[in-house]
């Protein structure tokens, strides 16, 4: 609303300085006649810089900012910057998940996050100049809106001239981002009648509900370079944005919306922003988030000089910005020419068998390395360790992209699963025994191998080979499944060297006599001993060094032959049932040239 000379004037002197107030007659007191008289008084030059500033600064700014073209684009603007001139953005890549493991050795091992990071620089410095003559200053107190006019005149030029430069520049963004990185782009016509409208806002709808889900298909491409490293984005409705030309707004408004009984089913329910155009060939709609426009303010000022060889007062308007997008957030196009390409693997699953591999891990780092595939020979020392394992490692297929066909591997895409179930089929030990195979014989999640006790014993005398079935996983998504096909694994584990006890603890030194062990502690003959055991402990061997035969007494009174081997009589007791704190009684003897050999001991395994 226009104002007149008399409301400036006053609204001028009420904000004016003391000496302003002191020399210049109340408005409201005094006609506008003595009110000019006084402002342009040739001693009053002073006063005359203090009118023109607040006329220009306070009542102009004030007047142009309520009657000027607004940037439609000017809501997505970060704010200023107080502070240097540059905003650093960074992105931190997802973490993969780990199979967790009891033996990891990693604790010290530095996992650096994958961080992406991109600075946005001040890149605008623009100046706007403009100049008030005091003749025609002088010349607006003859008219009642005169000075209001002036304003109008003086200021609507350089601030609609600046905004319309900054939605230019910031429109150009799109430009530059699609020429930089490569926008997501989905082929469409642009909507001109029910349809093509219907159908945009179908698809505008599903992209909407599709970006509430993580992906990292719809930001910068420039993300995505590395094969260990992905960067997903996701938005929920309320983050998003639309940018439309206004015919294809008026379409969707009229052509689709309008016919509807319902709107809510239909409505995309996101924040639209009309654009004249875009600056790509054939775009009509780009659908992105609040912060992909990172637009700061450094210095927005206004300064003023006096020259009195021409009676002009000279205002600078100077504008620097940081303008600039971001690159990890979601940004869709919606275009009439052709729309991204998103490759396809296609994964050939030729036959639904798994090959399995078999590993053995390092007794200080615990890395593991392959020794065969389907087939292999472990030492006996390893399995007793716990540290064989069996794993899937490949499905049988193939890879094609439409352009490598064959490849079990395209960049960091594998045949995959490569998951098996794994049974354990059977067990010999020696040169032929077959065993019967219990629970304890087994490969846990891990893919660790383990061993029931008598196999256990029996690396003692010879080896032991372990055969298991592994049986594939592999379902087909898309279409019918090839029938599953069991792969033969065999596991052949060599005897313990020396024939060592296949219990925990290290070789005991070599004997002078019958001499009886729990694991690596003598217990001397015709003596009762108390052996207790770290807890967890799942199972203990024992053995006399010499003898002709050995038994050993359970706490059922149920006497156990042990096993003759290299180095004396071997045997395992299952402690994997005791009650952590709980004693239970053995009894042990040998025999030596007809003579007997006797010891008593009570194993505990400690509570945690």
């Amino acid at each position: 609303m226009a104002q007149s000379n008399a409301s400036i004037l006053s609204h001028l002197w009420v904000e004016g300085t003391n000496d302003y107030q002191q020399r210049v007659p109340r408005p409201d007191v005094a006609t506008q006649a003595q009110t000019a008289a006084a402002i342009f008084d040739p001693v009053n030059s002073q006063i005359y810089n203090q009118f023109v500033d607040g006329l220009v600064n306070r009542i102009g700014m004030t007047y142009a900012r309520q009657q000027s073209w607004r940037n439609p684009l000017a809501a997505f603007k970060r704010g200023p910057l107080p502070f240097g001139s540059s905003v650093q953005e960074i992105q931190a890549a997802w973490v993969a998940a780990h199979a967790y493991s009891d033996e990891a050795q990693t604790l010290l091992k530095v996992h650096r996050p994958e961080v992406r990071a991109v600075y946005h620089e001040l890149n605008r410095e623009d100046q706007y100049k403009l100049s008030v003559n005091r003749i025609e200053l002088r010349r607006a107190f003859v008219d009642e809106y005169g000075l209001n006019n002036a304003i109008a005149a003086i200021m609507e030029s350089p601030l609609n001239s600046e905004r319309y430069d900054e939605y230019r520049q910031m429109l150009q963004l799109i430009s530059y981002y699609d020429n930089a990185w490569g926008f997501f782009k989905i082929h469409a016509d642009e909507p001109d009648d029910d349809a093509s409208a219907k159908s945009f806002l179908k698809s505008l709808k599903a992209m909407v509900e599709r970006l509430a889900f993580p992906s990292a298909l719809y930001n910068a491409q420039i993300l995505g370079n590395d094969d260990d490293a992905a960067f997903p984005v996701f938005a929920r409705p309320e983050e998003l944005v639309l940018l439309v030309t206004p015919e294809a707004s008026a379409s969707i408004d009229v052509d689709a919306l309008a016919t509807l009984f319902h709107l809510e089913p239909a409505d995309a329910r996101v924040r639209k922003v009309i654009v004249d155009e875009f600056p790509i060939p054939g775009a009509f709609a780009m659908l992105t988030t609040e912060d992909w426009f990172q637009v700061y303010d450094v210095e927005y000022s206004n300064g003023s000089f006096y020259n009195p060889e021409t009676l002009n007062t000279s205002y600078y308007l100077t504008v620097m910005q940081v303008i600039s997008c971001s690159p990890f957030v979601p940004a869709i196009i919606w275009t009439t020419e052709a729309g991204t390409q998103t490759g396809t693997i296609t994964q050939t699953v030729t036959t639904n068998s798994v090959d399995a591999g078999i590993y053995t891990a390092d007794a200080l780092t615990g890395a593991k390395t392959l020794v065969g595939t389907n087939s292999a020979t472990v030492a006996g020392e390893d399995v007793i360790a716990g540290r064989v394992y069996v794993r899937g490692i490949q499905l049988a297929g193939s890879l094609s992209d439409g352009t490598v066909t064959g490849a079990e591997r395209i960049g960091a895409i594998s045949v995959r699963p490569d998951a098996a179930v794994l049974t354990v089929t059977g067990a010999v030990a020696g040169e032929g025994t077959v065993v019967a195979t219990n629970s304890r014989t087994r490969v846990d999640r891990l893919g660790k191998l383990h061993l029931q006790a008598d196999l256990r014993r029996a690396l003692a005398s010879g080896n032991v080979v372990v055969t298991l079935q592994a049986m594939p996983t592999y379902a087909n998504p898309s279409g019918s499944t090839p029938t599953p096909q069991a792969t033969t694994v065999t596991v052949t584990i060599s005897q313990l060297t020396g024939g060592g006890q296949p219990g925990p603890g290290p070789e005991p030194p070599a004997p002078t006599g019958p001499q009886f062990y729990v694991g690596s502690q003598l217990i001397p003959e015709g003596t009762s001993t108390t052996v207790t055991l770290p807890a967890g402990t799942e199972e203990i061997g024992i053995r006399w060094t010499s003898g002709d035969s050995a038994t050993y007494t359970t706490p059922g009174s149920q006497v156990i032959d042990m096993a003759a081997g290299p180095s004396g009589f071997v045997a395992t007791i299952d402690t994997s049932d005791f009650t952590p704190g709980q004693g239970y009684n053995f009894s042990s003897e040998v025999t030596v040239d007809d003579a007997g050999h006797w010891c008593e001991f009570t194993l505990v395994v400690a509570s945690e």
